[in-house]
C-alpha cells in the first residue's frame, strides 16, 4: 500500500519519511502514478494553470520577497530537489524527495500551504487522474520560467514544449535522497558531484543551471543582479546570444533538458499534436475541467477551481444562503451547499460535514483551512498552533 494510502489509515508513523506523493493526493479519485499520453493542448494547460495559480498572487513587496517570487522560489526548489538527486541509475526526476533531509526543510508545507491559498497541490488537481506527478513538477518549473522570461522586456519568448516529454514514473518513496544534493554551502567540488558527475552535464551548463536555481531562492544575491553572470542572465539578459557569441539561452534548456530527462532513458515520449493553432494559445488562461467531481465540488474542489469554474460554467457558485432561515432543522432541512457555507460563515452544520477522528494522522496537509477550523474549536485536533489545556 502507498504511503499516502497509510497515512490517511493512520498506519504510517508521523516520525517516519514523508514524501511528495503524500502531500500531492488527487481529491477525485486515483492519481496517475505514470502518464500513459499526453498531448500539447494538455502540456498547455497544466502550464496555464500553474502560470494563472502564480499570477493571482500579489508581485508588490521586493523581488526577493514578494508573494509570487516565494510561490515560484517554492516550485522550482520543489522541481530541483527532485531531480538532483540522481545517482548510479537511481533517483532523478521521479517525483520524490525525502522531505525529513534537512536540505529539504518547508518544502512540504510551501506546497501544501502555498501563498495567500494558493498551493502547487492545488494547480496539479485537475491533472492529477492523468499526469503523473513527476511529469507535472517538471511542467510547473517550465511554467515558472516561461512566466519569469516573459517579465525581462525585450527578451524573446521562451519555450519548453518542443522538448518536453512525458512518462516519468512517480516513486512513492526514496529515503535518504536528500544526501545526493549538492550542499548549499559547499563548494565547485560539490557542482562538480552532482551536475557534472551524477546529471552528466558539461562545465557550462552546470554553471548556467546551477546559477538560475540558486537565484530564484536568492534573487538580490550579487550574481544574480548581472545580465552578464550565469546566474543573472536568465532574470536580466535580453538576447539569447550575449556578445562574446555564448549562446546561453539554448545551453540553458539542453542543460535542463538533460537535468531532468537522467535515469530515464528510452521511457519518455514526445507530446502527441493535438491540432490546435499556434495562434489559438492564449499563455496564462486558467483551465479546469469543471464536470470532473462536480457532485462533490463543495468539498472535493480548491477555491481556485470554484471560481473558474463558476464564471465559465456555472458550476461551483456558492449561493449566499440565510443561515438564520430555518435553523432549528438545519441537519434535513438544509442542502449540501447551505450546509457548507453556513458552516464557513456562522459555524452552523459543520458537525454533518467533518469526522473529526478521520485522518488525523495527516491533518497537516490532508484537511482543509476549515476542517481544521471546526475540529481544533470543537474537538482540540487540527490546531495550527495547539490549544494549552
Amino acid at each position: 500500500m502507498a504511503a499516502g494510502g497509510l497515512l490517511a489509515l493512520g498506519l504510517l508513523e508521523a516520525a517516519q519519511a514523508v514524501y511528495p506523493s503524500d502531500i500531492f493526493q488527487c481529491q477525485e479519485g486515483a492519481p496517475a502514478f505514470k502518464t500513459e499520453l499526453m498531448t500539447s493542448c494538455q502540456y498547455r494547460e497544466i502550464t496555464n494553470a500553474v502560470i494563472s495559480t502564480w499570477s493571482a498572487l500579489p508581485s508588490t513587496g521586493t523581488e526577493e520577497n514578494s508573494e509570487q517570487a516565494l510561490w515560484s522560489a517554492c516550485a522550482m526548489r520543489m522541481a530541483s530537489h527532485d531531480f538532483l538527486d540522481h545517482k548510479d541509475g537511481q533517483g532523478g526526476a521521479d517525483g520524490c524527495a525525502d522531505l525529513d533531509q534537512e536540505d529539504n526543510s518547508g518544502l512540504s508545507q510551501c506546497v501544501y500551504d502555498g501563498r495567500l491559498g494558493l498551493s502547487l497541490v492545488q494547480a496539479y488537481q485537475p491533472f492529477c487522474q492523468q499526469v503523473s506527478l513527476a511529469d507535472f513538477l517538471i511542467i510547473a518549473s517550465e511554467a515558472i520560467m516561461m512566466a519569469t522570461r516573459r517579465r525581462v522586456e525585450g527578451a524573446a519568448a521562451l519555450t519548453f514544449k518542443t522538448t518536453f516529454k512525458f512518462g516519468r514514473e512517480t516513486a512513492q518513496a526514496c529515503p535518504r535522497t536528500g544526501a545526493m544534493l549538492p550542499d548549499p554551502k559547499g563548494n565547485c567540488n560539490d557542482v562538480n558531484r552532482v551536475y557534472l558527475q551524477q546529471l552528466g552535464l558539461d562545465g557550462r551548463e552546470a554553471s548556467l543551471l546551477a546559477g538560475a536555481l540558486c537565484c530564484y531562492e536568492n534573487p538580490n544575491a550579487q550574481e544574480c543582479t548581472n545580465p552578464n553572470s550565469d546566474g543573472g542572465a536568465f532574470f536580466h539578459h535580453v538576447a539569447e546570444t550575449r556578445e562574446n557569441g555564448d549562446n546561453w539561452m539554448l545551453t540553458f534548456r539542453n542543460a535542463w533538458t538533460k537535468a531532468t530527462e537522467v535515469g530515464h532513458l528510452g521511457e519518455l515520449h514526445a507530446l502527441e499534436s493535438c491540432n490546435l493553432a499556434e495562434e489559438e494559445e492564449v499563455s496564462g488562461l486558467l483551465s479546469f475541467d469543471c464536470s470532473a467531481e462536480e457532485p462533490h465540488w463543495e468539498r472535493g474542489w480548491s477555491e481556485i477551481k470554484k471560481g473558474f469554474c463558476c464564471k465559465s460554467s456555472g458550476i461551483g457558485c456558492e449561493e449566499d444562503f440565510d443561515c438564520e432561515a430555518g435553523v432549528l432543522k438545519w441537519q434535513r432541512g438544509w442542502s449540501l451547499s447551505k450546509k457548507y457555507h453556513c458552516c464557513k460563515k456562522t459555524a452552523i452544520s459543520c458537525e454533518d460535514l467533518f469526522d473529526c477522528g478521520s485522518g488525523t494522522h495527516n491533518w497537516q496537509r490532508g484537511w482543509s483551512g476549515l476542517k481544521k477550523s471546526y475540529c481544533c474549536g470543537s474537538v482540540g485536533i487540527g490546531c495550527e498552533n495547539p490549544l494549552t489545556l
